[in-house]
């Protein structure tokens, strides 16, 4: 697995998981504002590594590798996890298998499945290929306004050469996992991490009903909609609006910080 870290290991753990097509480099404004206060790890997912890139395999796949890695070097105690989209998905999957003692998860605009089924299944997926495909031109990306609503043309770039890199397989298996990965149904017990939804308002139809659907196995579970944001938009064009909600939302709830060491 690849994975990067900032700051010292002494400090609270806090792990950051990026989006599908989102290069691991993009938490880097992030890292920088929180790395004076916690130890970040950041790992590339797969599908997106930068040496001996490999293909996405399922969401509780990544999950489960990303904890073993985490426990193997005696991060099992994590303040905090953070994952946006994709790795929003991931995030939740690692919280809901509760082999990590983790005080504070947030997931942004991470996808939930709703149970589609068959040709609705289907069309999400194709629909979604679509999209990645359109990716693939900057232009079409110009067009479509991401340089204004992402942080700009440098970010866009990234963006822009990461999915251009992502193979078919990887990008199938994404759009299909992250509607399918396994989800209990009931509630989690005993789950001691404070948990918060975030999405964008012009997202909201679809996230509200994945939040619904979350707060069946997370029943104390926030939810806080961000007005006047896309999918995923909040890191990448407004780190330090993105920073500033993350310490809000900890030093609300307030639990004592703990090493991952």
């Amino acid at each position: 697995m690849e994975v990067h870290t900032f700051g010292e290991k002494n400090k609270p753990v806090l792990v950051l998981l990026h989006a599908f097509g989102m290069h691991w480099s993009q938490w880097n404004k992030v890292a920088d504002g929180l790395r004076k206060k916690y130890y970040i790890i950041v790992p590339s997912l797969e599908g997106h590594e930068d040496k001996n890139r490999t293909t996405f395999s399922s969401v509780e796949h990544n999950a489960a590798s990303i904890t073993d890695w985490l426990i193997n070097n005696g991060c099992s105690n994590i303040y905090g996890i953070i994952g946006i989209s994709l790795g929003g998905s991931v995030a939740i999957k690692i919280v809901s298998m509760k082999r990590l003692k983790i005080s504070y998860a947030i997931f942004d605009a991470g996808i939930v499945p709703l149970g589609n089924h068959g040709l609705s299944e289907l069309f999400e997926v194709i629909s979604n290929l679509v999209m990645f495909y359109c990716a693939h031109s900057l232009a079409v990306m110009k067009a479509l306004s991401i340089p204004e609503l992402y942080g700009g043309l440098d970010n866009t770039k990234v963006l822009w050469s990461t999915m251009k890199s992502i193979s078919f397989a990887t990008a199938r298996n994404v759009f299909y996992g992250v509607d399918t990965y396994p989800l209990s149904g009931e509630p989690m017990e005993n789950i001691q991490t404070n948990t918060v939804y975030w999405y964008g308002s012009f997202e909201r139809n679809e996230r509200e009903k994945m939040a619904v659907r979350l707060k069946k196995t997370f029943p104390d579970i926030e939810t806080k909609m961000f007005n006047g944001y896309r999918h995923a938009q909040l890191c990448l064009d407004a780190p330090e609006q993105f920073i500033m909600s993350v310490e809000n939302f900890i030093q609300n709830n307030n639990i004592q910080q703990v090493t991952g060491n």
